[in-house]
């Protein structure tokens, strides 16, 4: 069994004070009135108190200072890994592609033929007979 660590008073007072004075924000009482999944997990007790604080600081509760931030970062992510960035020259040379197309290679009318014989005719509506 490990040794739990003492909170840090002044986190503890800071804390009570503003908890005291914050109204609870309307988002908040959305967010905690969604849903009945639920996320648990340990953490270190200076942590939870620095997040108690900033919770209170932004006139949250804990739960709802966890979902709101948990949620921003999980789609500050996904948005992060679907965008692709690239220098000012590749942009110059898609656009100029893109507004001027190379006409097609062989590949490309090999690949159109196979694509039309064998995609377009399973498209094409039923005849009725």
């Amino acid at each position: 069994m490990s040794p739990r660590k003492k909170a840090n008073p002044r986190v503890r007072e800071a804390h009570a004070a503003y908890a005291a004075e914050a109204p609870a924000s309307e988002s908040t009482r959305e967010v905690e009135a969604q849903g009945d999944a639920h996320l648990s997990f340990h953490i270190d007790p200076e942590l939870k108190e620095l997040i108690e604080l900033a919770a209170t600081q932004t006139g949250q509760t804990v739960s709802s200072y966890a979902i709101s931030t948990l949620v921003r970062e999980a789609r500050r992510i996904l948005e992060e890994q679907h965008t692709t960035y690239v220098s000012e020259r590749d942009w110059e040379i898609l656009m100029d592609l893109l507004d001027n197309p190379p006409p097609p290679n062989e590949a490309l009318i090999r690949a159109m033929q196979s694509y039309r014989r064998l995609v377009v005719p399973r498209t094409e509506p039923l005849e009725e007979g």
